[in-house]
Order: structure tokens, then C-alpha cells, then sequence
């Protein structure tokens, strides 16, 4: 999970179409893992718990060196708090790569897998 994190956040910038691109292809190498009986019902559940363990684990972070708070500005919206709005974003990105995941895992076309090209 953290690889994969790391690719998308750092390596591809949290850029939506690879996000659901990269998504798509884990759904369908994950298709390989399963056994007879098995489906992609735990994949919710870890996109619920997921986001209140980041938000969680950067809150505890923040609140011992004040100067992560200052490089990594959380902008809070109404009532919210920072950590509620951390959970917030972190729960959109886990629903969309679950999501995607699913269409992968069942088979079903992807919207967006760019084709690659080679030219060997």
C-alpha cells in the first residue's frame, strides 16, 4: 500500500486519470490473487479506516514538530476541523482508487487506460 501511495502522490502528482489508470490495473492483478470464494469485499472497509489513520498519524506528527504544520498548510473549510478535513481528502483519494480497483477486479472497461506505444 505505501508503494503505491508513493507512486501516485510523489511520482505522478495525485494526477486523476493516472490515479484511476494505475487503480484499474491493481483491481485486475488483484483478479490473480484471489481464491475461489474471495472478492474485493474488504477493499471498503480499508477505504473508511485508511483516511482516520493518516489524518490521525499526521495530526500526532504536527503536534510534536510544529514545523511539518508550517510546510504542510491544511486549509479548513466552515466547522471542520484539520483533521477532519484531512480524513475528508484522504477518504476522496481512497474512493476513487477503490473505485477503480473494482471495474479492474470485475473485468469491466476501463474509462481512461491510455495505451502505451512503443517504439522498438
Amino acid at each position: 500500500v505505501r508503494d503505491f501511495l508513493h507512486l501516485l502522490i510523489k511520482v505522478h502528482k495525485c494526477d486523476p486519470e493516472m490515479i484511476k489508470t494505475l487503480a484499474f490495473r491493481l483491481g485486475e492483478r488483484h483478479k490473480s490473487y484471489m481464491n475461489e470464494g474471495n472478492d474485493n469485499s474488504y477493499w471498503a472497509p480499508f477505504a473508511v479506516q485508511l483516511p482516520i489513520v493518516m489524518a490521525k498519524t499526521y495530526m500526532d506528527v504536527v503536534n510534536h514538530d510544529n514545523r511539518i504544520r508550517r510546510i504542510f498548510r491544511v486549509r479548513v473549510h466552515g466547522d471542520k476541523s484539520e483533521e477532519e478535513e484531512l480524513i475528508d481528502a484522504w477518504r476522496q483519494l481512497m474512493n476513487t482508487i477503490v473505485e477503480s480497483m473494482k471495474r479492474g477486479y470485475e473485468g469491466c472497461a476501463s474509462q481512461k487506460t491510455p495505451m502505451r506505444l512503443s517504439i522498438t
